[in-house]
């Protein structure tokens, strides 16, 4: 793992650094100051473990995927960090010791920068802007958390794959399929077969139109 000397003058990586949503609503020299606060960012290899407790992980370039282990021993990609993006937030401020449910591995070579517990209550003291993005963003976690169980919890197959698709829609309302037809059974809980006839009941009654793993979510009044 090797630490970036300087990351304010790398334009690639300052820029990304500026995007992160702690940081909406700073004027550009308070986010310079405090980024002269920060330790030095690390560049860590593909396939390494970027968890680390305690503290916030923020993805200044490459990619890190957030993985969730399953009773089967097999891993599930749960979601795709790229630049700007953030780990850890849920774990930190507990007041027991918290440990990471799921595994955050580099996807390819990428920057991480880490910020302490201790050093994010300082940020959050002398800018208060910050405690409101920070609980801003936790706000909407348990929004979506909410959607989700809702979801899981659907009268029928339909229903859970109208509102996944729904929740993973670009505002255009098209969703792109990473993963393949039987990840994306196992993560609605239901099986194969039926994912494909509410794909095809969905399609029928208009409510979606399919073009191989791109789908596009029909507008309603």
């Amino acid at each position: 793992m090797r630490v970036i000397n300087s990351f304010v003058n790398d334009i690639n990586i300052n820029s990304a650094f500026k995007k992160v949503f702690l940081w909406s609503g700073l004027q550009d020299a308070q986010i310079d100051e405090i980024s002269k606060l920060l330790s030095k960012p690390k560049v860590c290899e593909k396939g390494s473990e970027l968890s680390c407790s305690r503290m916030l992980g923020i993805v200044l370039s490459g990619t890190a995927k957030i993985m969730k282990s399953l009773g089967s021993g097999t891993d599930v990609v749960m979601r795709t960090l790229s630049a700007s993006e953030v780990f850890g937030v849920a774990s930190m401020f507990s007041e027991t010791k918290s440990e990471s449910l799921s595994k955050i591995t580099a996807e390819n070579d990428c920057t991480v920068l880490y910020i302490s517990e201790e050093l994010i209550y300082k940020l959050m003291q002398k800018y208060p802007t910050v405690s409101i993005n920070y609980i801003k963003f936790l706000t909407g976690r348990i929004r979506f958390l909410n959607h989700r169980i809702d979801s899981f919890t659907a009268g029928s197959a339909e229903q859970k794959l109208l509102e996944y698709l729904v929740q993973n829609s670009h505002e255009d309302g098209e969703v792109v399929l990473n993963h393949s037809m039987s990840e994306l059974a196992k993560r609605l809980n239901i099986g194969r077969s039926s994912l494909y006839r509410s794909l095809e009941t969905l399609e029928k009654s208009g409510a979606i139109v399919r073009q191989k793993n791109c789908f596009f979510i029909t507008p309603t009044e």
